[in-house]
């Protein structure tokens, strides 16, 4: 895949397209987005840990502008172990 030019949250169920709540900064060139949570009130934390199969992230980069991926939220009581950094996008503890 192309190098990340951006990546956004959005507050929408599986299949569903919604507006961004959340455009991350851009990231850099290892490919990891810093400060994620600016701009975030822990009122909307608390709601994404409640329910996060209700947002996703998109993925942009210059060969698919519009969005090279895209990724549901999901809770699990133990992150898995990554393979590389690139491996996990973004992750919540409750």
């Amino acid at each position: 895949m192309a190098r990340t030019t951006a990546a956004h949250l959005h507050e929408a169920p599986a299949g569903s397209k919604a507006p961004v709540r959340l455009g991350p900064r851009t990231p850099g060139d290892d490919g990891t987005a810093r400060e994620c949570r600016r701009g975030l009130s822990s009122g909307f934390i608390r709601k994404i840990k409640r329910n996060p199969e209700n947002y996703y992230v998109n993925v942009h980069n210059s060969e698919y502008p519009g969005g090279a991926g895209r990724g549901q939220l999901r809770f699990e009581d133990k992150p898995p172990e990554p393979n590389n950094k690139r491996d996990h996008i973004m992750g919540f503890a409750r």
